[in-house]
């Protein structure tokens, strides 16, 4: 039996990354999950698989079927996530899994995580970074 970690034409992660995001999504089994940079949806069908709910941030939607637990949010994410974050700061909510994949530039990278970080209100949030370029 294959599993579709290896049969996924469209998911455009490595498997070793595909292979850490499965797992992290197993261990952690996020109530509350985000991801920035869907592209096509692939990444973001197994994340919402394992959570409860799921927030895309794109600056276009995904072409793939989106699952019933994902909210889309269409636009720049320098834009729209700090509003969002606020917004689940003020409900007492906390964010259980990121994955940062939007905007490849160590700038951009730096700005969504300094966006993530920067957010009160918040008792713990865990981070998996797919852009491994960061730089300081």
């Amino acid at each position: 039996m294959r599993l579709e970690l290896f049969d996924d034409k469209v998911w455009q992660m490595a498997l070793g990354e595909r292979a850490a995001v499965l797992g992290i999504l197993q261990a952690v089994k996020p109530a509350l999950a985000i991801e920035i940079g869907s592209m096509e949806g692939a990444c973001l069908r197994q994340i919402a698989g394992h959570a409860g709910e799921t927030h895309s941030f794109d600056l276009n939607p995904p072409t793939l079927p989106v699952p019933d637990n994902v909210v889309l949010h269409t636009g720049d994410s320098h834009q729209l996530l700090p509003a969002f974050l606020t917004e689940l700061a003020e409900q007492e909510r906390n964010v259980d899994l990121v994955v940062v994949d939007g905007d490849h530039t160590p700038e951009g990278v730096r700005r969504d995580l300094e966006d993530l970080l920067d957010t009160a209100g918040e008792s713990s949030r865990r981070s998996e970074e797919h852009t491994s370029e960061l730089q300081s």
